[in-house]
């Protein structure tokens, strides 16, 4: 079994989103991993990291995982801000490491490249209507066992 295992790729993601602060300077700590939190009424400004795809390699440490992020805000020209903050934190990334918090992983975790693989989709939530842009990342990751 890789170490690839014991990651947790979307938290590691948020993780990486919340040390930027432009993107913290939008929606503070409010970063979520798969959906917002159940008692949400409504998202005001917000990501969400979400999978679409991608594994780790096997028998190695690396991983090509390919993420979405709905950047929510109250109109859709605040959730259009959300998304630059985003797509100027995580496209174009190079060989940046990343912080693991509590419940990412172990060990040290490099992001070797990020990039956009589109344009943004800008949607609303059905039966809601939450304004929110939906852009999709292809990231490669590498890990180091701490010994």
């Amino acid at each position: 079994m890789s170490i690839t295992a014991t990651i947790n790729w979307l938290a590691a993601i948020r993780e990486y989103l919340l040390a930027d602060s432009g993107v913290t300077g939008q929606v503070s700590t409010e970063v979520y991993v798969e959906h917002l939190p159940k008692d949400a009424s409504t998202p005001g400004k917000a990501i969400i990291v979400q999978s679409s795809g991608g594994a780790p390699a096997s028998r190695m440490p690396l991983a090509d995982v390919n993420v979405s992020l709905r950047c929510y805000g109250d109109t859709a020209v605040d959730a259009w801000a959300v998304y630059a903050v985003a797509r100027t934190a995580l496209h174009n990334v190079r060989n940046q490491k990343i912080e693991l918090g509590g419940g990412v992983g172990s060990g040290d975790l490099w992001m070797l490249v990020s990039k956009e693989t589109g344009l943004p989709v800008y949607t609303e939530e059905p039966n809601v209507g939450w304004p929110f842009y939906l852009a999709k990342f292809k990231c490669k990751f590498v890990t180091f066992p701490v010994t």
